[in-house]
């Protein structure tokens, strides 16, 4: 099913929705014409819970989470989730992704495609990686390390024991190096502005002035780990990798 308006239009699958939107209508009649366009069509899509993109403009995630709520204040549809449709960084980030979880491959890992949006939370044993960003007010939790493939906001606690039987999860260091070496529990993301980050029940204290500086200007992608008890934030670089 495909519903058009000039500003909006709907293209309806099995298990999701395509939203193209005009790039050139401001951000708030968008998104009441959207509300409007999913109210008209309430019935025929009923209270199916579908993942659903937006094309056609870039949108930050509080625009997305906006679009989302006007949507279920439409009608009754439950959006699972929203797919990024960005390849070209999903396609970067995986390479560098691959380096750091080679270690994980016979534990097994989970890849979730889509933001995690406010209010939800994402759990998942051994690595867990994310294309898409993790929203203000969101939560992802793993007994292994966690990739984020956009932008960290919301909470991340890695190494954390999801039921009493799963094993306790340790930090690996190169003491004379002080670095990260294989094996180790991380969190890295696209770019790391989290509301909260714990790591093998530490929790980090990262100030604004910190995530700023000029240390990572020559990357905006960044891992955290734990060593002796304190949460280590580096920029991944070339020179970064290479320690590894």
């Amino acid at each position: 099913m495909s519903s058009n308006n000039t500003n909006v239009t709907i293209k309806s699958f099995p298990s999701g929705f395509e939203v193209i939107l005009s790039p050139e209508l401001p951000f708030e009649e968008l998104a009441k014409e959207v509300g409007a366009k999913f109210g008209e069509n309430a019935r025929f899509f009923g209270n199916a819970k579908k993942a659903i993109s937006f094309v056609g403009r870039p949108l930050t995630g509080e625009e997305e989470d906006e679009l989302v709520c006007a949507i279920t204040g439409a009608c009754d549809v439950q959006i699972s989730c929203i797919i990024v449709k960005d390849e070209s960084r999903n396609d970067v980030y995986f390479r560098a992704v691959n380096q750091f979880t080679e270690t994980d491959e016979e534990a097994g890992s989970r890849a979730y495609t889509g933001t995690v949006r406010s209010g939800q939370t994402l759990e998942a044993e051994h690595a867990l990686i994310i294309v898409g960003d993790v929203n203000p007010g969101a939560k992802v939790v793993s007994s292994g390390s966690i990739v984020v493939l956009g932008t960290l906001y919301g909470s991340a606690f890695a190494g954390e024991s999801l039921d009493e039987d799963a094993p306790e999860l340790s930090m690996v260091t190169d003491e004379a190096e002080g670095s990260l070496t294989a094996g180790g529990c991380f969190v890295a993301a696209l770019e790391m502005k989290p509301s909260e980050l714990v790591i093998n029940g530490v929790t980090a204290h990262l100030s604004s002035k910190e995530l700023k500086s000029p240390l990572f200007s020559k990357s905006p992608a960044r891992i955290a780990y734990e060593k002796n008890g304190e949460i280590i934030l580096e920029g991944i670089t070339k020179e970064f990798l290479a320690r590894l």
